[in-house]
């Protein structure tokens, strides 16, 4: 990769680093966007690619009368996860389940 390219990246990826703050500001601050079935957002967590051009994993949680919930989603890179995530919320189409404790199974353990 000669140098030109390099600072191409840096831009590319300092852009995306601006916009996705913006993008981050914007559903802190507007009420609407932190609708949840009559709840809010509480949470968003975003993860890393478990490989190298991995889709970012997103979750998201949030709180209503009567309990905690959780939804997932995911994106090509962070920018795009959280566009996604904004989406379902507004369309309705986020899938939210109630939000445990995980709680791991071991091998050979019955409940």
């Amino acid at each position: 990769m000669n140098v030109e390219d390099k600072a191409g990246n840096e831009a590319r990826q300092r852009k995306r680093e601006e916009r996705l703050w913006e993008l981050l500001v914007t559903v802190w601050h507007a009420p609407q966007e932190r609708c949840l079935m009559g709840g809010r957002i509480t949470e968003i967590r975003i993860r890393k690619p478990d490989y190298e051009g991995g889709p970012v994993k997103l979750v998201v949680k949030g709180v209503d009368d009567t309990g905690k919930y959780v939804g997932f989603s995911e994106g090509l890179d962070t920018p795009i996860g959280v566009l996604a995530v904004l989406d379902r919320i507004r369309s309705g189409q986020m899938k939210w389940r109630e939000d445990r404790p995980y709680q791991p199974r071991l091998p050979g353990v019955e409940e």
